[in-house]
């Protein structure tokens, strides 16, 4: 537990409101799940933002881990009497756990040193009289000699100046001051050293550019120094870190030295010089090595985390049935059928290409599943041979008009990642390879996010250089992006899948297990509490996990949303206030917002609650994914070859980096809008485009076409405001004859036309109130004469219409 003075110390460092980051504490400290944090405590801690709150944790949990090391460095230094007011106010202005380490060094058991033979001679009383450097008037020679003569020592005086030298160096290596200088030295001028080894110079590989390759420690970047760690591993590199010797050597003079001049300044150098080469910049070299290797991982952490929740939260496609391909060259195809359950419904070999080209027979294959299971899209693999599939598919497609058939190209990777795991050998043990990649690939695009938390979490980043940051670090961040993914949507408490409920707040494998065991004994959840029911689950637990988990047509209508039950009671007292059925809060606009403004007025909840509750009574338990919607692709358009500059197209979003956006426009390779220094993209542009997320459409002109390196840059298309207004008015005039010839012959003189004209709003929530009928009826005198008119005037309009027409 933190002290309040601790505490102020931590919001200082963060630069947050004390009063916050202290109920944020409080909860932290009760156990509580930081999902569950984040979703129902917002008002209290005040952050908006998952990330940073993510950032604040993880902050807290370091700062806590130091300030503990503190308090044990700090009793022991007392106890042992070596605490002085100079350290006691280091101490408590450091964080670097290093030095804390190196404070207690004085009291660490030394096994075996090179100072035990000279102190075992009785040399630690010369070595501390050169070390207090007194002023003499005679060498040190003489007094070493003097001192062997007194001793009686067997050795001679140089070798008694030696030994005594010995006990200095290792005195200053392990001085905390000493290793300071030398840490500070390595991060404001050190640099990273690259050569390559033995093994790497007789062959050629990837790490080329960093067989000779130095620069400074503070500017090195995270891909890069991961791209260096990789070579080190596979044998490729030697890396070291390097500083200027002497000027490092000058440094720790300028403190050990007490009178520059004197006769005791030569061998305090010679021990500074001694220390430093045997053992004091190996030590801080390695320190800051690994401190340096924690910096770049967290930097790149933070960073995959933001890459693993576009991964997750890719819009679902969500179909009914869905016709995968994987492509191969010369060699067969995978095609199969699989519905929105996950069920594989049929599959087939095929072989369009060479040897065999058997194309008819493949179109006939993908047609019969086509008109057999009403499957009208298409997902192709984008591995080997995908140029020739989109061509195939795309030539299929254009086959169908009505309704059109769709195909899109998507993610392989993680389908062949599944193909080959021990998973799919047990599930699927009578299918080939790959046709379980075709089958895997049709079930991740129509469900993602419950596909991918199957696989091994090392494959779910694009690339290799993840694998070289710590792997209980990479873990605990993925389990991390999952939890906030899967509690961020939300789980049907009577669908929801073990593999699925382990991730939600508060709830472990042996719960969500016993969840499933308790829906299957009663035929499913009616009420959220029955949760309180399920073996292992306890009011703190259902606490976190009870608003994650919704019931569809439950008893209580609530538990259709993601309405925590601790605010139920505020809820169903209001409503009861109000008159009003909770039935009726999903019905009807003008019932739900006449209950938030009461719930406003009373004060008894926050901003961030109230408006969870609106939000959810608006659109319960909407998926914050959306879902995926195939591209309208532009026909004719299978390679690179077919664009042409100045050419409009449709395509679908894939990936958002901070410099580029990679589009999807029905061609194998991925098109690029580049976001810096593009003279194309204006402010407005820009803005549009950070509107935009991974599986949105977007329409895309053709700005260059690079057919040598097979590169397409883009310029986004937003039309016009005023161009959508006019098109607007447009057709509204085309509709005018029409229409109100229509209006014009209703006339409508009772309550039932008024009402039968009313949109239905108890189904649907729109931002207007339902028309007031008993108004509308007390104006209908007025109504039917402007009726009367307007049919005159139809009347004639629709006249001069015909003859125009004919």
């Amino acid at each position: 537990m933190l002290t309040q003075e601790q505490i102020h110390k931590f919001t200082e460092k963060i630069r947050f409101n004390p009063q916050k980051i202290e109920s944020l504490i409080n909860l932290l400290n009760k156990g509580n799940h930081l999902e569950y944090i984040y979703h129902y405590h917002r008002d209290e801690i005040g952050i908006d933002n998952w990330g940073f709150l993510v950032h604040i944790i993880d902050e807290y949990r370091k700062f806590l881990e130091v300030e503990n090391k503190k308090n044990s460095v700090l009793t022991q230094l007392e106890k042992n009497e070596l605490l002085t007011d100079e350290l006691k106010q280091l101490i408590s202005n450091t964080s670097d756990t290093a030095l804390l380490d190196d404070l207690l060094l004085p009291l660490k058991k030394k096994n075996r040193s090179r100072s035990q033979k000279p102190i075992q001679q009785g040399l630690q009383e010369l070595a501390d009289f050169i070390w207090q450097q007194l002023p003499v008037n005679q060498p040190i020679e003489i007094t070493a000699e003097a001192f062997v003569e007194s001793s009686k020592l067997s050795i001679t005086p140089q070798e008694a100046i030696e030994g005594a030298l010995i006990i200095l160096a290792e005195r200053i290596e392990q001085d905390y001051k000493a290793r300071m200088i030398i840490k500070e030295m390595f991060w404001k001028k050190g640099l990273l050293v690259s050569t390559s080894t033995k093994t790497a110079q007789s062959q050629k590989t990837q790490f080329e550019a960093f067989y000779n390759h130095s620069e400074p420690i503070r500017k090195i970047s995270s891909i890069r120094f991961l791209q260096i760690l990789r070579g080190m591993r596979l044998g490729f590199l030697k890396v070291s870190l390097e500083i200027d010797e002497n000027e490092a050597i000058e440094e720790l003079i300028k403190i050990y030295v007490k009178d520059k001049g004197s006769v005791f300044e030569p061998f305090i150098r010679l021990s500074i010089q001694d220390a430093f080469r045997k053992q004091l910049k190996t030590v801080c070299e390695n320190r800051v090595f690994i401190e340096l290797k924690e910096n770049i991982e967290q930097q790149f952490v933070s960073e995959l985390r933001d890459d693993l929740i576009d991964i997750l939260m890719f819009p679902p496609a969500n179909l009914e049935t869905v016709i995968s391909v994987i492509p191969g060259i010369e060699e067969e195809w995978a095609v199969c059928v699989v519905d929105r359950d996950g069920n594989l419904l049929e599959s087939s070999h095929i072989f369009p290409m060479a040897p065999k080209n058997e194309v008819k027979e493949a179109q006939d294959i993908i047609k019969s599943y086509i008109e057999r299971y009403k499957s009208k899209h298409i997902v192709i693999g984008n591995g080997a041979g995908v140029d020739e599939a989109v061509q195939f598919v795309g030539e299929l497609a254009s086959q169908y008009t009505n309704p059109r058939v769709r195909f899109v190209t998507f993610e392989q990777r993680f389908a062949q990642s599944f193909a080959r795991s021990k998973m799919a050998e047990i599930d699927l043990p009578n299918l080939s390879e790959k046709i379980r990649e075709a089958y895997y690939l049709a079930r991740y695009f129509n469900s993602p996010l419950k596909e991918l938390i199957k696989l091994n979490l090392v494959s779910l980043p694009e690339g290799i250089l993840h694998r070289e940051i710590n792997e209980r670090k990479f873990a605990a961040v993925a389990h991390q992006v999952i939890e906030h993914c899967i509690n961020n949507i939300g789980l049907d408490l009577n669908q929801a899948t073990i593999n699925e409920l382990r991730h939600i707040a508060g709830l472990k494998h042996d719960i969500a297990q016993n969840i499933v065991e308790y829906r299957t004994a009663k035929g499913g959840f009616k009420d959220r509490k029955e949760l309180l029911e399920v073996s292992g689950i306890n009011d703190s637990i259902f606490q976190q996990c009870a608003g994650f988990l919704f019931i569809k047509n439950g008893d209580n209508p609530l538990d259709q949303t993601r309405i925590h039950p601790k605010w139920y009671e505020h809820i169903e007292t209001t409503a009861q206030e109000l008159n009003i059925e909770i039935s009726s809060l999903f019905r009807s606009f003008k019932s739900a917002r006449t209950l938030i403004r009461r719930l406003e007025d009373k004060k008894i909840l926050g901003k961030h609650a109230i408006k969870t509750i609106l939000k959810e009574l608006k659109s319960p338990a909407r998926d914050p994914r959306g879902y995926f919607v195939f591209p309208r692709y532009t026909d004719g358009i299978y390679r690179v070859s077919d664009l042409k500059v100045g050419m409009q197209t449709e395509g679908i979003i894939k990936k958002i980096l901070n410099n580029l956006i990679v589009v999807d426009i029905g061609i194998p390779i991925d098109a690029i809008i580049h976001l810096r220094n593009n003279p194309s993209l204006t402010k407005t542009l820009k803005r549009n485009l950070l509107d935009k997320r991974i599986g949105d459409f977007l329409k895309v002109n053709i700005e260059s076409i690079d057919f040598d390196n097979q590169k397409v840059i883009l310029i986004p298309y937003f039309p016009p405001k005023k161009e959508k207004k006019e098109e607007g008015k447009r057709e509204r005039k085309e509709k005018s004859f029409s229409s109100q010839k229509q209006n014009a012959t209703k006339v409508s003189d009772s309550k039932d036309s008024a009402s039968g004209d009313k949109p239905k709003f108890e189904r649907k929530f729109t931002k207007f109130q339902k028309p007031n009928i008993e108004k509308e009826s007390k104006k209908s005198t007025s109504i039917l004469e402007n009726q009367l008119l307007n049919t005159q005037l139809a009347d004639q309009l629709a006249i001069l219409k015909d003859k125009l027409q004919s």
